[in-house]
Protein backbone atom coordinates (compact mmCIF):
# COMPACT_ATOMS: atom_id res chain seq x y z
CA UNK A 1 0.00 0.00 0.00
CA UNK A 2 0.94 3.68 -0.22
CA UNK A 3 2.20 5.77 2.18
CA UNK A 4 2.73 3.04 4.84
CA UNK A 5 3.93 4.63 7.76
CA UNK A 6 4.35 1.61 10.18
CA UNK A 7 4.31 -2.22 9.39
CA UNK A 8 0.98 -3.32 8.68
CA UNK A 9 -0.88 -6.61 8.95
CA UNK A 10 -4.07 -7.68 6.22
CA UNK A 11 -6.34 -11.02 6.29
CA UNK A 12 -6.52 -11.90 2.84
CA UNK A 13 -9.52 -14.57 1.89
CA UNK A 14 -8.25 -16.48 -1.19
CA UNK A 15 -11.32 -18.40 -2.78
CA UNK A 16 -10.44 -20.76 -5.74
CA UNK A 17 -12.62 -23.14 -7.53
CA UNK A 18 -12.41 -24.61 -11.45
CA UNK A 19 -14.92 -23.62 -14.63
CA UNK A 20 -16.85 -26.62 -13.64
CA UNK A 21 -17.37 -25.80 -10.09
CA UNK A 22 -16.21 -29.43 -9.18
CA UNK A 23 -13.53 -28.55 -6.53
CA UNK A 24 -13.36 -25.29 -4.35
CA UNK A 25 -10.96 -24.04 -1.80
CA UNK A 26 -11.54 -20.93 0.68
CA UNK A 27 -8.81 -19.86 2.86
CA UNK A 28 -7.47 -16.94 5.11
CA UNK A 29 -3.81 -15.99 4.85
CA UNK A 30 -2.01 -13.14 6.81
CA UNK A 31 -0.05 -10.49 4.89
CA UNK A 32 2.37 -8.53 6.13
CA UNK A 33 3.36 -5.53 4.66
CA UNK A 34 6.74 -3.95 5.81
CA UNK A 35 7.18 -0.21 5.75
CA UNK A 36 9.54 0.79 2.68
CA UNK A 37 10.50 -2.74 1.86
CA UNK A 38 9.53 -4.24 -1.36
CA UNK A 39 10.47 -7.91 -2.67
CA UNK A 40 11.12 -8.89 -6.52
CA UNK A 41 12.07 -12.24 -8.04
CA UNK A 42 13.38 -12.88 -4.29
CA UNK A 43 15.56 -9.96 -4.01
CA UNK A 44 14.74 -7.42 -1.09
CA UNK A 45 14.90 -3.80 -1.02
CA UNK A 46 14.91 -1.40 1.68
CA UNK A 47 14.68 1.95 0.95
CA UNK A 48 16.28 3.51 3.86
CA UNK A 49 16.24 7.22 3.75
CA UNK A 50 15.49 9.48 0.23
CA UNK A 51 16.49 12.99 0.86
CA UNK A 52 17.65 16.12 -2.17
CA UNK A 53 19.70 19.04 -1.92
CA UNK A 54 19.15 21.57 -5.09
CA UNK A 55 19.46 19.16 -8.10
CA UNK A 56 20.58 16.06 -6.39
CA UNK A 57 18.73 13.29 -4.93
CA UNK A 58 20.20 11.26 -2.12
CA UNK A 59 19.12 7.39 -1.77
CA UNK A 60 20.08 4.62 0.57
CA UNK A 61 18.65 1.12 0.12
CA UNK A 62 19.46 -1.86 2.07
CA UNK A 63 19.08 -4.74 -0.92
CA UNK A 64 19.20 -8.45 0.14
CA UNK A 65 19.82 -11.71 -1.75
CA UNK A 66 16.99 -14.08 -1.13
CA UNK A 67 17.92 -16.30 -4.43
CA UNK A 68 19.16 -19.62 -4.08
CA UNK A 69 22.25 -18.08 -6.34
CA UNK A 70 24.27 -14.74 -6.24
CA UNK A 71 22.88 -11.62 -7.16
CA UNK A 72 25.07 -9.05 -9.58
CA UNK A 73 23.76 -5.32 -9.02
CA UNK A 74 24.96 -2.55 -11.09
CA UNK A 75 22.48 0.43 -10.14
CA UNK A 76 22.98 2.01 -13.69
CA UNK A 77 21.12 -0.89 -15.14
CA UNK A 78 19.09 -2.09 -12.17
CA UNK A 79 17.58 1.56 -10.28
CA UNK A 80 15.85 4.05 -12.18
CA UNK A 81 14.98 7.40 -10.39
CA UNK A 82 12.42 9.86 -12.79
CA UNK A 83 11.22 12.96 -11.61
CA UNK A 84 7.18 14.73 -11.86
CA UNK A 85 7.81 15.25 -15.34
CA UNK A 86 9.12 11.44 -15.99
CA UNK A 87 13.02 12.96 -16.76
CA UNK A 88 15.39 10.22 -15.42
CA UNK A 89 17.95 11.06 -12.94
CA UNK A 90 21.43 10.11 -13.99
CA UNK A 91 23.37 8.32 -11.63
CA UNK A 92 26.86 9.80 -10.30
CA UNK A 93 28.82 6.91 -10.03
CA UNK A 94 31.61 9.07 -8.10
CA UNK A 95 29.12 9.87 -4.93
CA UNK A 96 27.82 6.94 -4.66
CA UNK A 97 28.80 3.89 -2.38
CA UNK A 98 28.45 -0.35 -3.92
CA UNK A 99 27.04 1.33 -7.04
CA UNK A 100 27.84 -1.74 -8.54
CA UNK A 101 28.56 -5.22 -6.43
CA UNK A 102 28.93 -8.70 -7.52
CA UNK A 103 28.30 -12.26 -6.27
CA UNK A 104 26.01 -10.84 -3.54
CA UNK A 105 25.39 -14.32 -1.81
CA UNK A 106 21.77 -16.16 -0.39
CA UNK A 107 21.03 -13.99 2.71
CA UNK A 108 23.60 -11.35 2.22
CA UNK A 109 22.58 -7.53 2.29
CA UNK A 110 24.44 -4.45 0.63
CA UNK A 111 23.89 -1.23 1.79
CA UNK A 112 24.01 1.17 -1.27
CA UNK A 113 24.16 5.09 -1.50
CA UNK A 114 23.09 6.22 -4.98
CA UNK A 115 23.32 10.35 -6.11
CA UNK A 116 21.12 11.29 -8.71
CA UNK A 117 21.29 14.47 -10.72
CA UNK A 118 18.68 16.56 -12.72
CA UNK A 119 18.36 19.23 -14.76
CA UNK A 120 15.86 20.78 -12.01
CA UNK A 121 14.98 20.60 -8.53
CA UNK A 122 12.73 17.41 -8.64
CA UNK A 123 9.06 18.33 -6.15
CA UNK A 124 8.67 14.45 -6.07
CA UNK A 125 10.72 11.45 -7.66
CA UNK A 126 9.39 7.20 -8.17
CA UNK A 127 12.05 5.07 -7.60
CA UNK A 128 11.88 1.92 -9.60
CA UNK A 129 14.35 -1.17 -8.59
CA UNK A 130 14.73 -4.35 -10.58
CA UNK A 131 16.44 -7.84 -9.61
CA UNK A 132 17.77 -8.33 -13.11
CA UNK A 133 17.71 -6.58 -16.30
CA UNK A 134 14.87 -8.40 -17.89
CA UNK A 135 12.78 -6.85 -19.29
CA UNK A 136 9.80 -8.31 -17.95
CA UNK A 137 11.26 -8.70 -14.06
CA UNK A 138 9.02 -8.10 -11.33
CA UNK A 139 10.12 -4.86 -9.61
CA UNK A 140 9.83 -2.78 -6.67
CA UNK A 141 8.45 0.74 -7.04
CA UNK A 142 8.68 3.84 -4.24
CA UNK A 143 6.92 6.95 -4.80
CA UNK A 144 8.04 10.12 -3.04
CA UNK A 145 7.29 13.84 -2.42
CA UNK A 146 9.63 16.52 -1.26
Amino acid sequence: PRNLMQDKTYAVVLNVKDNNSYCEKRDTVLVTCLKNVGIADDVKFELIRASKKDKKVFIDLDITNQQSWPLDFAALTLIRVRNEIEYLGQINPYKGKNTVKYGIENGETVGVELVYDFETSPSNITILCKPSIRIFSDSVMYALNF
